[in-house]
């Protein structure tokens, strides 16, 4: 990919597609919480097949919300209180390379790949802990991660507006009482609506 980049960067000079996005986004893999949040993209692609992307997205706070099914049935009902590390906030800086492109009438169909790094805000809820006191673990109670991200894209464009879906995961690491590391590993799916413009050649 890196190679990609830097042969769109020695290319001659040409009109480049910028964009921006506004998708809705699920996290599908942990057993305890449910996550929803609302996602913002902004593109750049100084080729067709290939797209850099800057994404940030910010999760509410909906308190037992949160909870999934199996969460809220071992909370409630079991009373046993799972490790709770809330994402806060994640941001991402990718590459995408989209090599199967074709028509569908007069819809344009864009399938590709993307990686690249960000950060993930996470908040530990210790109330629900009963560790809101511990000095331990308060200390790493608020954290922000380095974080691997990968992922598969599929996008139908007429004219400059486009529909999308993206499947992701993230990689980080996190730090749980100090000196206890557990890895990470969350999976999204994000549903996005786009608008791109290409701006004049140079």
């Amino acid at each position: 990919m890196l190679c990609s980049l830097l042969l769109a960067l020695t290319l001659p000079a040409q009109a480049v597609e910028l964009g921006v996005g506004l998708s809705g986004e699920l996290e599908s893999n942990d057993p305890f919480l449910s996550y929803a949040a609302p996602g913002l993209r902004l593109m750049a692609a100084p080729l067709p097949w290939v797209e850099v992307s800057l994404h940030g997205a910010v999760l509410p706070d909906r308190g037992d919300a949160d909870l999934s099914a199996m969460g809220r049935e071992v909370v409630q009902d079991l009373g046993v209180v799972p490790d709770l590390a809330r994402i806060r906030q994640r941001g991402e800086l990718t590459l995408a390379l989209m090599p199967s492109a074709g028509s569908m009438g007069r819809w344009e169909r864009r399938v590709g790949g993307y990686l690249g790094g960000g950060v993930v805000h996470t908040l530990d809820d210790l109330d629900a802990l009963g560790l809101a006191d511990d000095p331990v673990f308060l200390a790493t109670e608020d954290q922000w991660h380095v974080s691997t991200v990968y992922g598969l894209s599929g996008e139908l464009r007429r004219d400059a507006l486009g529909l999308g879906v993206r499947l992701e995961r993230h990689h980080y690491t996190e730090v749980v009482g100090t000196t206890t590391l557990e890895t990470r590993n969350t999976r999204w799916v994000a549903v996005e609506g786009s608008w791109r413009f290409r701006t004049s050649s140079r």
